[in-house]
C-alpha cells in the first residue's frame, strides 16, 4: 500500500471475502473430469505458473 501511494497510484483490492483459496473449485474441476472418464497420465512436468494463452509465455520470455 504504501508503495502505491509513494508512486501516486491508487491501490484496488476485492474484497477479502473473495479472496479465498481456489482448491475446492479445482477439486470440483477434477471431478467433473474424472466422471467424463478425462484422465491424464501424469507424465507432464509441473509447472508453478501455467500461461492461460499461448502468448503469455511468449510475453514473459518463457517465465509464463
Amino acid at each position: 500500500m504504501r508503495f502505491c501511494g509513494e508512486a501516486g497510484l491508487r491501490l484496488v483490492l476485492p474484497p477479502a471475502s473473495l479472496c479465498t483459496d481456489n482448491g475446492a473449485m479445482i477439486a470440483w474441476a477434477g471431478i467433473e473430469r474424472l466422471s467424463l472418464g478425462l484422465v491424464d497420465d501424469m507424465t507432464f512436468a509441473a509447472r508453478p505458473r501455467w500461461p492461460l494463452d499461448s502468448n503469455a509465455e511468449a510475453a514473459h520470455h518463457g517465465k509464463a
